[in-house]
């Protein structure tokens, strides 16, 4: 029996030295914070990420970048400017050197008017430089939106070749408009849910306007939409716009969406059910415009719907019976 014990024993040993065994390569692969160490920092910060300014004919301001460094150690950092549009319907930038663009997209164009203190800056580990740039409106700009891009980056960008990879970069969108005989007008083109039914219980509900510019000056809608309707759900508003997407002239329609989820009434025995109404209420421009519309979708969870039909399809057998036996 003791002799037996021992076998098992060493039979348990050898197998439990199998598996570390074999596990040992993969332990390699753990990242070195699992075992106390904290990887490298690599970490260059911008702020702001977005401006968004006013600026009349004739007038200088100047803006002022912060550049933090957290990389570990010292760095030097280039900084220049390009103009920038809009490619598709989710904002995202496209970006050009000036005499890239055609006369039409040159008068939204903005980096001719920006002046930079200088082309680097080094900054010590744990640092912040300011760095003040300067923007001239001349006095005979066309009235409208202004789009450009302040970039800060690892590498020189007339070195950088096609190691394009490994160079860190960094923007800040800046959408400047110059008041005077302007157009805003921007109108919704579509809105809906990504789903015309929900059948599932809580399900996330995501609500999809596209916005087209047909004016001469960026907008940045803000507002709230509501959702009210159905049974067993309580109403609730939610935040539209909530990144402060901005829609620009002359660019693809923008697509803004949000997403969110209905809550139980308190006291209902049911879940949120059945058809709801979305209303956006939102305003953009310097007036403030009205941007309003409304979507349906319909909330049919189906475990809950099986649930009280097989409940409702056992209750009238119950009666049938009942009423059958009363019959006898």
């Amino acid at each position: 029996m003791y002799i037996r014990k021992r076998i098992l024993l060493h039979k348990r040993l050898a197998l439990h030295l199998a598996i570390i065994i074999a596990l040992s390569p993969l332990m390699l692969l753990v990242p070195n914070k699992v075992f106390g160490q904290q990887p490298r920092a690599s970490n260059i910060e911008l702020s702001p990420s977005k401006i968004n300014i006013l600026i009349d004919p004739g007038e200088t301001v100047t803006q002022t970048f912060r550049i933090g460094n957290y990389s570990g150690s010292a760095q030097t950092l280039y900084i220049f400017m390009k103009d920038f549009t809009v490619i598709n319907e989710q904002g995202t930038p496209d970006f050009f050197e000036r005499d890239q663009l055609d006369e039409e997209a040159r008068k939204f164009a903005l980096s001719q008017w920006v002046e930079l203190p200088t082309e680097s800056v080094y900054i010590e580990n744990n640092s912040v430089a300011e760095v003040a740039a300067k923007i001239t409106i001349p006095e005979d700009a066309e009235a409208g939106g202004h789009y450009g891009a302040f970039f800060v980056q690892t590498q020189a960008p007339q070195s950088q070749g096609t190691a394009i990879g490994s160079v860190m970069q960094l923007t800040s969108l800046m959408l400047i408009n110059v008041p005077g005989d302007v157009e805003e007008n921007i109108i919704i083109t579509k809105a809906f849910t990504d789903k015309g039914i929900y059948w599932e219980d809580k399900p996330s509900i995501t609500f999809v306007t596209t916005l087209k510019n047909e004016g001469s000056v960026h907008g940045i809608p803000a507002g709230a939409f509501y959702i009210s309707g159905g049974q067993g759900a309580k109403n609730k508003s939610i935040i539209y716009n909530q990144n402060q997407g901005a829609v620009l002239p002359g660019a693809p329609e923008r697509k803004i969406s949000e997403t969110f989820t209905l809550d139980k009434k308190e006291g209902s025995l049911i879940p949120p059910i059945g058809k709801f109404t979305i209303e956006l209420q939102a305003r953009y421009g310097t007036s403030g415009l009205p941007l309003d519309t409304t979507a349906f979708f319909w909330l049919l969870p189906a475990k809950f719907i099986a649930v009280s039909l097989l409940a409702t399809a056992a209750a009238l057998f119950v009666l049938w019976r009942v009423i059958k036996s009363f019959k006898k």
